[in-house]
C-alpha cells in the first residue's frame, strides 16, 4: 500500500514532539549544576543561561557558544511565564532559593522542556509551510478532503461537521495543531 504525501507530513510532524522530548531529556540529564540551592540573584540568572543555553546547542546538534547572561535571562523569563506567570524570574528565584517545588533541578527542567516545547512548535510549522508551499491549491483542498475523511472521527465535531469548511479554510492550521491532536488522542485512557 503507498501513502500520500499528506500521510508521509503527518507521520512526519507526529513523531516531533517525542524526537524533542527525547533530545531536551538527555541534554538536561547532560547539564551540570555547581550548587543544588543558589541564593545569589546573579548566580541563579547564569545557571539558567548555561542551561538554556546547553539545551539549545544540544537540540541544534552543535558546541555550546559562550553564554551572554542578559541576552539569555529574557528568552529564560518567557519561557518560565507559562508556569510562573508574569513574575515567572522571583517565582522561578524562590523556588531555587530555598529548594521547594522542585528547586534549582525543578525550575531548570521548567526551562528545558518550555524550549523544547516552542523548538517543537516551531519545527512542526516550518515543516508545514514548507510543505504548503510546494502544493498547488487544488493539491491543499485534496488534501484536505483526505484529512478530514481520515480524522473525522476524532476531529471536533464544530471543526468537522458537514463538508468540513472551517477545515478547509484552516488547513494548515489543523496540520500544525495535528501532533498535540495525536498526543491528547495518546494520552486519553480508553474506557
Amino acid at each position: 500500500m503507498t501513502t500520500s504525501r499528506l500521510q508521509r507530513l503527518l507521520a512526519n510532524i507526529e513523531g516531533i514532539p517525542d524526537r524533542i522530548d527525547q533530545k531536551v531529556d538527555a541534554a538536561l540529564n547532560g547539564f551540570t549544576a555547581k550548587f543544588a540551592i543558589l541564593t545569589d540573584w546573579d548566580s541563579y540568572c547564569e545557571c539558567l543561561a548555561r542551561c538554556l543555553t546547553h539545551v539549545e546547542a544540544s537540540l541544534l546538534g552543535i558546541k555550546p557558544g559562550p553564554v551572554d547572561v542578559q541576552f539569555c535571562s529574557g528568552r529564560c523569563w518567557h519561557l518560565l511565564k507559562r508556569k510562573y506567570g508574569d513574575s515567572a524570574a522571583q517565582a522561578a528565584f524562590e523556588e531555587v532559593r530555598t529548594g521547594s517545588g522542585g528547586g534549582l533541578r525543578g525550575v531548570l527542567r521548567t526551562l528545558a522542556l518550555e524550549y523544547g516545547a516552542e523548538y517543537s512548535r516551531n519545527l512542526i510549522s516550518v515543516t508545514v509551510e514548507s510543505y504548503c508551499s510546494h502544493r498547488s491549491v487544488e493539491q491543499l483542498i485534496a488534501d484536505a478532503e483526505e484529512y478530514i475523511a481520515a480524522y473525522r472521527r476524532i476531529l471536533p465535531s464544530e471543526i468537522s461537521e458537514g463538508s468540513g469548511a472551517r477545515i478547509h479554510s484552516n488547513f494548515r492550521k489543523a496540520l500544525k495543531q495535528h501532533p498535540d491532536l495525536m498526543r491528547r488522542l495518546r494520552r486519553t485512557p480508553m474506557r
